[in-house]
This record gives structure tokens, sequence and C-alpha cells, in this order.
């Protein structure tokens, strides 16, 4: 019994070149060049077989360079990161303690050096601008509309900060006031009491 070795993968009879073609500069359209010269436009399949594999190598290339990335951006974390500290350790300026109302829910980083805490900071822009929405300040610090509205909520509940009210008009349109249950100015110059929602 003879056992027949499998045959090689058949060459392509021509490689694939971009070039060009028609009057002046002409368009680029990709081109059989056949190794004894010569060559003809590729067929509809041939340019989706080659496109597709043009597609796979640029992939190949794009996760090559991504893997080397994160290989790289990995190792340098890994040697970069020091031991946890307790809680009770003394804050970046070293002056009391990390203040346990101060740490920010859903492990928010600092925003910067200089010790305020993203809380801090929404706490700020909240008492600085207490119209702004709430995904304005969100993008401005980084942290998520929702997160601002806990913390919204949460200084309303200690007085720092008057509560918000959407009035409804009876056109359909909204907006804010500073308080609830003001009273609302209607197109027609009379003024209504609206009902809210916080």
């Amino acid at each position: 019994m003879t056992i027949a070795a499998a045959a090689p993968a058949p060459a392509m009879p021509y490689r694939v070149a971009m070039l060009r073609y028609g009057i002046g500069e002409g368009v680029e359209r990709p081109t059989k060049v056949l190794p004894g010269g010569g060559g003809d436009l590729l067929t509809p399949d041939e340019i989706a077989v080659w496109s597709y594999v043009k597609w796979l190598e640029s992939e190949v290339a794009r996760m090559k360079e991504s893997a080397e990335v994160v290989t790289a951006t990995s190792n340098t974390t890994a040697a970069n990161t020091s031991p946890p500290m307790s809680p009770d350790a003394p804050n970046t300026l070293g002056s009391h303690p990390v203040d346990a109302s101060n740490l920010v829910p859903d492990n928010e980083a600092n925003t910067s050096n200089s010790g305020f805490s993203k809380r801090k900071l929404a706490e700020q822009e909240l008492l600085r601008t207490p119209y702004a929405s709430n995904v304005a300040i969100g993008e401005r610090l980084g942290v998520s509309d929702e997160w601002i509205r806990r913390v919204r909520k949460e200084l309303e509940a200690a007085g720092r900060l008057e509560p918000m009210g959407t009035v409804a008009r009876r056109d359909g349109t909204s907006y804010t006031t500073g308080t609830v249950g003001v009273a609302a100015a209607r197109t027609d110059g009379t003024s209504e009491s609206d009902s809210t929602t916080g």
C-alpha cells in the first residue's frame, strides 16, 4: 500500500498590483501581473477575494500591533504598581487621614494631584452652577450623569443645595427651576402653579 504525500498548495500564477488606467492620472485598479509580462484587470470575483485577503492582512497587522502595546502596557503597569494603602493612611497631602465620607463611589480615581476627590469637585461644580444639567457636569468631570445625580440628591438632602424641579408646560416642553413648586409663567402672560417632578 502506498501513501501519497499531500500536494503542495498551488502558487498563484500571477501577482496583483495596483495599476492606473484611464486618461491623465487615471484610476488605480487591481490588475493581474503575469510572470511573462502583461496583465488583465481582475474579475469581480477575483477583486472580492483579493480585497478580503488585503483586509485579513491589515487585521493581522493591527492585532499584532495591539498585542505589543497591551504587553508593553501591562509590563509597565506591573512594574509601577505599589502595595495597597490601608484606609486610615494619610492622604496625598499627608496632613490628615482620608475621610470615609469623601471616598468616591464606584472606585473613581482622583482627578489630579491636588488632593481633591471627584466628589469634592462635583460638589463644588454643583454649588457653583446648580442649574447645569447632570450630563454637562458629568462630562466636565469625567464621571457619569447618574453619579452626579446621586451627589446632587445627597447635597439636597443635607440642605446645601436647593432641590431641582422640572416644570412641564401644556405644549409638552419642560424646563428646570431652582425650587420645586414655583409658579411658572405661561406663554399667554398669565401664571400658573405647575406640578413638578424631581
